[in-house]
């Protein structure tokens, strides 16, 4: 008894003579378990391909003839019992395909066999596992009849927030979010309501150290014409960065960088009133004096000097 069950797929129900040969399964064919999935058998031996349950050289050996450990191939077999095709997750999440591939790209739900070498065209996902990730979409959400802006669906969200959908779906799942809806008689992904005006205010960070143009030319107190000449020139090093607003690249320069320029150079105006004096007068005494410029017209339309230059009796 011991030897058939250690080389044949046997189940409990299965009789030797009258008598039972195991009392638990201890292997299997792709063939009985096809049968006790419920799979078919070709999807059935690719899945068990990709995850490595079955041997490399599968292929020339029938259903009957390619054999298992039963116990190791638990797991994978209860997900292949409840497997369901990428195409299938579409539906069955509510989430379409753009939403559904991007859930799954962001981690946000995981297949358990993904299309590989051994002919598994689409992603295989588990229902529990789909069922657990609507469960906590949901949780909290408050269900309605109606809704009209700023409450609106994640994909609408996103796009009205300048972020990802997946920032938003992880600001549910963390409970970032404090108040989320659904739309009455609606499941799944697509019947999920947030409030635009509050993902916005959670996705829309400061821009730090990097600061925008606007706020260089405000404190510098030129124009924006000399702001662009002081970064093609390379005078101002300058980056692009995204913008925690818009989710854009925008050019910025750094805080240190602009008080190190600060600290070296200064414009004619903002000279002559530290020194309190008229800015004609000022440039007058420094022409008299020798002292020119630190960068000529016209390839930076403004005067600037450095402040080493500038005489401590003026």
């Amino acid at each position: 008894m011991d030897m058939v069950g250690e080389s044949a797929p046997v189940s409990p129900e299965d009789r030797l003579y009258g008598r039972q040969i195991v009392e638990r399964r201890r292997l299997h064919s792709i063939r009985t378990a096809a049968l006790e999935t419920r799979l078919h058998p070709k999807r059935l031996r690719r899945i068990l391909a990709v995850s490595g349950t079955i041997r490399p050289d599968h292929g020339g050996l029938s259903d009957d003839r390619v054999l298992f450990s039963a116990p190791d191939a638990e797991e994978i077999l209860l997900k292949a019992k409840h497997a369901i095709s990428g195409r299938e997750a579409e539906t069955y999440l509510n989430a379409g395909r753009v939403h559904t591939k991007l859930l799954a790209s962001e981690g946000l739900i995981r297949p358990f066999a993904n299309p590989g070498s051994e002919g598994l065209r689409d992603a295989a996902y588990d229902t529990r596992e789909l069922d657990a990730f609507l469960a906590l979409l949901t949780a909290r959400a408050e269900i309605v009849t109606g809704h009209a802006k700023p409450i609106c669906r994640i994909p609408e969200a996103s796009k009205s927030s300048n972020c990802s959908a997946a920032e938003i779906v992880r600001a549910i799942l963390n409970g970032d979010l404090k108040w989320v809806g659904r739309i009455a008689g609606e499941t799944g992904y697509m019947s999920v309501l947030v409030d635009v005006g509050e993902v916005r205010k959670l996705v829309r960070g400061e821009h730090g150290n990097w600061l925008p143009l606007y706020v260089v030319q405000s404190s510098l107190k030129t124009t924006f014409a000399v702001v662009e000449s002081l970064i093609r020139s390379g005078i101002l090093p300058s980056e692009r960065a995204i913008s925690p607003m818009n989710r854009c690249p925008y050019t910025a320069v750094q805080s240190q960088d602009l008080a190190a320029f600060r600290e070296k150079y200064g414009s004619l105006n903002e000279l002559a009133a530290e020194k309190r004096m008229h800015f004609i007068r000022f440039k007058k005494e420094m022409t008299a004096r020798g002292i020119e410029p630190a960068m000529g017209k016209p390839t930076i339309p403004a005067t600037f000097y450095r402040r080493a230059d500038i005489p401590s009796d003026l």
